[in-house]
């Protein structure tokens, strides 16, 4: 008599059918549905169990999922497969306030910025940044200003406003003081001419004088030329012109006529 004795056993884990899902990362509103996946055992059959988990990450709509099929067999050999899907935030807020436009204004009439509110589409907070930044320009009040307003939900998802504004200053000064005018007066009447000033509407001007003489053909007649100009910070001038003919006066008393 021989007798043997075949001892058989099933190690093998079982192995799944078809092409298994992969890791994606997706928008929180297009999250694929789990498939339904199955297996083949060599000796056997094998079922397949599912199992769903959620990591929150740092906002409502920021996650992660992650799936895990477990195939096992009808003796205890088990294979898995885990599926990481990463759910993002991608609907940015939207601006409720009316967007200001781009525009070119005087420097002394630039707008106050607004205050602008937004709204998130999935009911995250928003918080709206507002950032200003000004660019020089040809003199000091001719430069642009880049207005921008950011707004940001509490997954970071945001979206901006930017306006530009030009600012020129093509206004003239403007003189303080009461202008003197063109008169005629005689040689030793011929006015100290005065200090003038002079006002910008957005800034400093400052005020030159210039004085000439000229002398016409009449006997002792002259013509005094006065001028003052006022010019701001970006070289927009007002003039002023005043001329004083000086004629000699010669009074002629009754004893002179008799002599």
């Amino acid at each position: 008599t021989h007798t043997q004795t075949v001892t058989v056993e099933d190690k093998t884990a079982p192995v799944f059918n078809g092409n298994l899902p992969g890791d994606v990362t997706v928008s929180y509103n297009n999250i694929p549905t789990a498939p339904t996946l199955t297996a083949s055992d060599n000796c056997g059959n094998a079922v397949v169990t599912f199992k769903e988990e959620i990591t929150q990450g740092n906002c409502a709509h920021v996650y992660t999922i992650t799936r895990t099929w477990t195939a096992t067999d009808e003796c205890g050999n088990k294979a898995t497969h885990i599926q990481a899907i990463h759910v993002q935030d991608d609907v940015a807020p939207v601006f409720m306030s009316e967007l200001p436009k781009d525009v070119k204004v005087e420097c002394d009439n630039i707008p106050q910025p607004p205050v602008i509110t937004a709204v998130d589409g999935l009911g995250n907070p928003v918080t709206v940044e507002y950032e200003e930044v000004k660019i020089a320009g040809t003199c000091p009040n001719n430069y642009i200003l880049k207005r921008t307003w950011t707004a940001k939900d509490a997954c970071s998802v945001q979206t901006s406003h930017t306006q530009t504004i030009t600012v020129n200053d093509n206004t003239k000064p403007t003189f303080v003081e009461n202008l003197p005018q063109n008169i005629t007066v005689s040689c030793e009447a011929v006015p100290t001419a005065p200090i003038l000033t002079a006002t910008d509407n957005c800034g400093s001007a400052v005020v030159t004088f210039t004085e000439t003489v000229d002398s016409v053909s009449q006997v002792n007649t002259k013509i005094y030329t006065r001028i003052w100009t006022a010019t701001d910070e970006c070289q927009n001038t007002t003039v002023h012109q005043q001329m004083i003919k000086v004629s000699a006066i010669i009074r002629i008393t009754l004893e002179d006529r008799k002599s």
